[in-house]
């Protein structure tokens, strides 16, 4: 058996929906309402048994998260932008290890999703999947620097210690101190739940 979570079940809190209405709405709803919560969530991920993170990207805009009614409007959180963050931060909190992010969001996945042994793993033979981390920049999450469609961030705000500064696909360079280069590499690798047609 194995158990995925999210960044926001680790970094969100239950009455924060009070303040921020549908831009915390996501389902199942954030549960933690203390940091004792929080640490215990984050000693499920390192011990056991929380098994590896998923981003759960949700792009809504604002626009479609302010459509209605907290009841009407989209489900879920933009998470692309901020997943590795989150664990990197988490690592150099010591809340897990550097080896349990490359594990539970590169490794695990990657079994899982039948991408290995080509993806999850630095070694001889894999793809040259690759991304480079200053452990100590300390930054801000900020709306602004969201590339994805959704233009905002849970974590607007939000100081995070550990940064991505470049990212290689299969060896090529795709994104460097945040910013996507015009690197346009990769191919479809279908997972053992495609079907044909």
């Amino acid at each position: 058996m194995f158990a995925e979570t999210c960044p926001q079940y680790l970094l969100l809190r239950e009455d924060e929906v009070l303040e921020h209405g549908p831009f915390r709405k996501f389902t199942p709803p954030a549960r933690a309402r203390h940091d004792a919560d929080e640490g215990e969530t984050w000693r499920l991920l390192r011990d056991g048994p929380l098994t590896h993170v998923s981003s759960d990207h949700a792009p809504s805009t604002r626009e479609q998260k302010t459509s209605g009614g907290i009841w009407d409007v989209h489900f879920g959180l933009p998470g692309l932008d901020t997943t590795m963050p989150a664990l990197l931060d988490a690592a150099a909190r010591q809340l897990i290890s550097y080896e349990d992010v490359a594990r539970l969001y590169a490794e695990v996945p990657a079994r899982l999703y039948g991408l290995w042994p080509r993806k999850g793993r630095v070694a001889p033979g894999f793809d040259a999947d690759l991304v480079l981390v200053d452990p100590s920049r300390v930054w801000t999450a900020r709306d602004a620097g969201v590339h994805s469609k959704a233009g905002w961030t849970p974590y607007d705000g939000r100081a995070f210690t550990g940064r991505v500064v470049r990212t290689y696909l299969c060896g090529d360079l795709v994104a460097e101190d945040g910013e996507p280069a015009d690197a346009r590499t990769g191919r479809f690798l279908p997972g053992p739940g495609l079907r044909p047609g």
